[in-house]
């Protein structure tokens, strides 16, 4: 029988989360192996269909897969979904749904409040870091909630010592804010940087006003016998990160 570990972090009241693993034993064969939950990434889909079904197994209800997009807009996870939303990061009160968000370098985000009433997933690869998915995703929960307190975690992802950028990027988030720069360790080579996107994410659910923050500390690039990495090899699988109510 296939055990499915989630790494995670510290435990939070009624609330589940956590990523998976490229090395649970699943279906897919490389360059995806083994536990590949993305469809759209070249994958055998009759082997993304068998992992998902694995993953199903530990669930309270089938995940609401999105269609991300690299933006910044969020899903109302407590209305119908028909078919896939294209927004990259969701929010629900109600126990039980399952919010997915697909990562193999980007940071998966989850954000609860302390007594687990609302919870939110999101998808923060650089451009959707820049363009406000975070920002977005916090306000909604507070719409939905107001005058709660607010933790997050910070799954695994590409780790600043091997995100390689251009200068387009760093312009990008520090033309309306210069504190930004902070988080951008400049190469020899021209116009080239190491970009910190979990410190930037950090710094923006900071400035929303959430104290709590957690960094798995997992480099998906540096770590390949756990973690898919799109920057290290493409084609390559994908992970979920997943978070509930209880």
């Amino acid at each position: 029988m296939t055990v499915i570990n989630l790494v995670s972090g510290q435990p939070w009241e009624r609330v589940v989360y956590g990523t998976t693993t490229r090395n649970i034993k699943g279906y897919s064969q490389a360059p995806f192996d083994q536990f590949n939950v993305g469809l759209h990434c070249g994958d055998n889909a009759e082997a993304v269909y068998k992992n998902r079904a694995l993953l199903r197994m530990i669930l309270p209800s089938e995940p609401i897969w999105l269609n991300q997009v690299h933006g910044n807009k969020v899903f109302d996870a407590d209305t119908m979904v028909i078919e896939p939303p294209q927004v990259d990061a969701a929010v629900t009160t109600q126990k039980e749904t399952v919010l997915a968000i697909m990562t193999a370098d980007c940071l998966p985000v989850v954000i609860a409040d302390l007594q687990g009433e609302v919870i939110g997933a999101a998808h923060a690869g650089w451009r959707g870091l820049q363009a406000g998915v975070l920002e977005n995703t916090v306000q909604m929960m507070l719409t939905k909630k107001p005058n709660i307190t607010l933790r997050a975690w910070i799954g695994p992802a590409i780790s600043q010592s091997v995100f390689e950028v251009g200068q387009e990027v760093l312009d990008a988030f520090t033309k309306n804010n210069a504190d930004l720069a902070v988080y951008f360790k400049a190469l020899p080579n021209a116009d080239k940087y190491l970009a910190d996107l979990a410190g930037i994410a950090a710094y923006k659910l900071q400035k929303k006003g959430i104290q709590q923050i957690e960094h798995s500390g997992e480099c998906t690039y540096l770590n390949a016998e756990r973690y898919f990495s799109y920057r290290r090899e493409n084609p390559t699988g994908r992970m979920v990160t997943l978070v509930w109510r209880v």
